[in-house]
């Protein structure tokens, strides 16, 4: 659960009745006590948001995801694979994910940009090198 910096919206996840995991992005607006689901996928993981809470990005089954909390839209975002980790920069309007141990970044209207990595493996690429990715779970 994430409350935003004013207080006026808190974001959770929640399980629909017949799955144990959370499958579903809500999001509670303070000033008119309503809750209302902003997105829905097989599963979530987890999610990040901007600053003021008007951005979310979550990752489901390595597909990434942007979502208008305010305008409650959510769209599926193109990436180079596979995506494992997500995060919005605070004025939400970047994205940054770990793909194949490598760091990239993009807006939800440009295109993708490698930040950092290496090679794929097939080029000469360590196969125990990754970028963005705590040591523990590299």
């Amino acid at each position: 659960m994430t409350v935003s910096a004013d207080g006026g919206r808190v974001v959770f996840l929640r399980s629909s009745d017949s799955r144990p995991e959370p499958d579903q992005l809500w999001v509670y607006e303070v000033a008119r006590a309503h809750e209302r689901p902003v997105a829905a996928a097989g599963r979530i993981d987890g999610y990040a948001l901007d600053q003021d809470a008007r951005t979310a990005v979550f990752v489901s089954e390595g597909r990434l995801h942007h979502v208008d909390l305010t305008a409650g839209t959510v769209r599926q975002l193109p990436t180079v694979g596979p995506v494992s980790e997500a995060r919005p920069d605070p004025a939400g309007q970047r994205i940054g994910y770990l793909t194949g141990g490598a760091l990239h970044i993009l807006a939800p209207d440009d295109p993708d940009i490698l930040l950092a990595g290496e090679p794929a493996l097939r080029q000469g690429r360590h196969p125990h090198l990754t970028w963005g990715v705590a040591e523990s779970a590299a």
